[in-house]
């Protein structure tokens, strides 16, 4: 007598082991050993090759997968239904079905949190009296000269528990938000307030931006406002080896505004764990580049949050403006019905301050924006205007000539820093002027191979010693991060020597304080840092930034790419690369897949 299904399929774990996964190649090999145990089915080969293709997407930084209604596991293949839940009732279950998506749970409960806890402050009402009101019109009237898309979306924040701030490099997001803390100040004065960011390099630029804008005006010097920027690791806490953070739902945090910039680089999972260690009744305000590369963790959260754009209401705009036109970019008032759920929650800067209208990189970075693939190309053959050859350079080379060309950009540039290491402090500010930028880290123009060119050209022209793995004044980064000995991942430092002994310098967290000296031996895994890739230049910014593309397509290349690339330059960019390969990153869009982007954009009339 045969077996039936039931008794032939195990159970699945408690729901602790499924969600103390590490890795979701973890996950997918318990799933497919615990259904070979099933009788043959005519579809269980499709339902392994759906997870194995969910695990996939997972590791492209998708959270989950869509699937067609009649492709339903539980309908298609029934021994499914011992691992996949049809909603989210059964918490025992490690994968689950909601609005015709396949999810781990663990990426379903992080989403859902997210979408909660954001729709709890979007829904909750702010009360503020109209006398605290009253004093911060009066400052903010101060503080802001014109009625601009800053100062709405100042006064705009501080009616909402949850508010998104986004826009490019330049277009002023640190000046607005130090003086919305004023403003806050000014209504609360008792506030406790938090600044954070994804990465130290992040948070130290913030710290020395906020600094430097609250030292120049006398109104700000006289408030008591926060300068001091941490890293969400070390905001939250980190503990023990399985991820978790001190702080969460049981401990939250000891604030009422916590401020997060740069987050788009921040995931899902770090995300829904920042949003849970918050009381409900703590404000929060992110602001970043939706159109920067996504996180490298799973996830796009601030750019599905802007999935819809930028959302006002002529009751809000009037309100506030008393009617008044905004200079700058136009803005249009949205109707309520034809609103998603962050109506009124989100502005977008779209006015450069560090670039002219018609700069060289601040068009070059709105043709990316745009899609205009033609038009960049035509943009940076043309190199007619000054501005154009003194801005954004575009080099279409064979590969000897590439190599000679980047041979000449690094002794000139990263010659004197390598130099310099003997006074290291001045070492790291040279490197954060000049950095070579790459695509990919394998191939002829990866990050690998750019870096062995730098380091041989340095030694052949005496500049770096070749008797060294790592000589002084090598450039290095951080790969892995290290609690003990406080150094993240992404962390640049430049190599000296000291006593016949090998140390790396690093920047202190703190600006006010000296940086830290750390014995090369026991940094964790690190590598020479002449060149690196555009994901790891993410928060930070150089005055003059070579972009390397690869000599072939490759579906890491897209719009997002170029565009943070782009925007890495404060004063040149020297792209180097074939215009083909351009044409296809610009064309090519990179959107993951998760469900909050279905709940941002829908209409008020669906909810």
């Amino acid at each position: 007598m045969s077996k039936t299904i039931d008794n032939t399929v195990q159970a699945p774990e408690p729901i602790e082991t499924w969600d103390a996964w590490a890795f979701p190649e973890l996950a997918a090999g318990f799933i497919m050993r615990l259904l070979q145990q099933a009788p043959e089915h005519p579809e269980r080969d499709w339902f392994l090759d759906t997870i194995r293709l969910l695990i996939t997407r997972l590791e492209e930084g998708h959270i989950c997968l869509p699937i067609n209604p009649q492709d339903n596991p539980l309908t298609r293949y029934p021994p499914s239904a011992h691992v996949v839940a049809e909603d989210s009732q059964d918490e025992h279950k490690p994968l689950c079905i909601y609005n015709n998506r396949l999810y781990t749970r663990r990426m379903f409960v992080h989403e859902q949190a997210i979408r909660s806890l954001i729709a709890q402050r979007l829904n909750r009402p702010v009360r503020i009296h109209s006398e605290q009101l009253s004093r911060a019109r009066e400052l903010a009237d101060r503080l802001f000269t014109t009625w601009n898309r800053q100062k709405l979306a100042a006064l705009m924040a501080l009616q909402r528990y949850f508010f998104i701030i986004s826009g490019g490099p330049g277009t002023g997001k640190t000046t607005t938000v130090v003086r919305i803390l004023a403003l806050y100040r000014r209504m609360f004065p008792e506030m406790r307030m938090a600044i954070a960011a994804p990465t130290g390099k992040a948070a130290h630029r913030l710290q020395n931006a906020m600094r430097t804008a609250t030292r120049s005006e006398e109104t700000l010097r006289e408030m008591d406002l926060p300068t001091e920027v941490s890293t969400l690791h070390r905001l939250l806490r980190r503990h023990g080896l399985g991820g978790g953070f001190y702080h969460n739902r049981d401990h939250p945090l000891p604030v009422d505004l916590l401020v997060i910039d740069e987050a788009s680089m921040v995931g899902l999972e770090l995300m829904s764990q920042t949003l849970e260690a918050l009381t409900p009744d703590a404000r929060i305000l992110l602001l970043g580049d939706h159109n920067q590369l996504a996180s490298v963790e799973a996830g796009a959260v601030l750019g599905e949050l802007c999935a819809a754009g930028e959302q006002i209401s002529a009751a809000v705009l009037n309100t506030l403006t008393d009617k008044i036109p905004l200079s700058g970019a136009p803005l249009q008032p949205v109707s309520p019905s034809r609103s998603g759920p962050l109506m009124d929650a989100m502005v977008e800067f779209q006015d450069n301050y560090r670039f002219a209208s018609e700069s060289g990189i601040g068009r070059l970075a709105r043709l990316v924006v745009a899609g205009a693939a033609e038009d960049a190309i035509e943009y940076l053959q043309s190199a007619t205007t000054s501005d154009i050859q003194n801005s954004v350079r575009w080099s279409l080379l064979n590969h000897e000539d590439i190599t000679r060309l980047l041979r000449t950009e690094i002794l000139e540039y990263m010659g004197p820093i390598c130099r310099s290491h003997h006074e290291p402090e001045e070492a790291l500010r040279k490197l954060d002027g000049f950095r070579i930028l790459c695509a990919t880290r394998s191939g002829i123009l990866g990050v690998h191979n750019i870096n062995r060119l730098a380091r041989y050209t340095l030694e052949q022209a005496g500049v770096l010693s070749s008797h060294y793995r790592m000589a002084p004044g090598t450039p290095i980064m951080v790969l892995r991060n290290d609690y003990h000995l406080g150094v993240f991942n992404g962390d640049t430092g430049i190599v000296i020597q000291k006593d016949r002994d090998l140390f790396c310098y690093f920047e202190s967290p703190h600006p006010a304080e000296s940086g830290r000296l750390i014995p090369l031996r026991m940094l964790p895994p690190h590598e020479m840092c002449f060149a690196m890739t555009i994901h790891k230049s993410q928060g930070s910014e150089f005055d003059r930034t070579v972009l390397v593309l690869p000599d072939e397509d490759n579906p890491l290349l897209s719009r997002e790419l170029i565009y943070t690339a782009v925007t890495r330059a404060r004063k040149t960019l020297h792209v180097i690369g074939g215009a083909e390969i351009l044409r296809g990153a610009i064309e090519r869009r990179i959107q993951r897949v998760s469900g909050l982007r279905d709940w941002v954009i829908a209409s008020r009339s669906e909810k």
